[in-house]
């Protein structure tokens, strides 16, 4: 539901006046303005969450669907290798495995 999504994204704003340094906070955030399909904003959330964690596995792969979506399937790429590579490092091998399926699906 939007209204639940935009009172979260109220909510992660609100937590990042007081903490601005959780890496969480912007994916989390990042995560609802993608699913209001507010893809800038998203895919800067994301990146702020890299910048602050440059191991945060999830953020690359969402940033990598975030670009999908708008178009940078390069960029993507990108992005969902580093994903995938993090994600294998902390032995996530499920999520690896995804990551490596997109970017299967996104160079045919």
């Amino acid at each position: 539901d939007l209204g639940d999504q935009k009172g979260a994204i109220d909510d992660f704003n609100q937590a990042l006046q007081i903490n601005p340094g959780r890496a969480n906070t912007y994916f989390n955030r990042g995560l609802a303005l993608f699913r209001i399909n507010n893809d800038r904003s998203a895919l800067a959330d994301y990146t702020q969450a890299i910048q602050l964690n440059p191991s945060y596995a999830k953020a690359f792969a969402n940033r990598g669907i975030t670009l999908v979506r708008m178009g940078d399937t390069k960029g993507a790429i990108s992005d969902l290798q580093q994903a995938a590579n993090l994600f294998r490092v902390q032995g996530m091998n499920a999520d690896a495995q995804k990551a490596l399926d997109l970017i299967g699906q996104l160079q045919k």
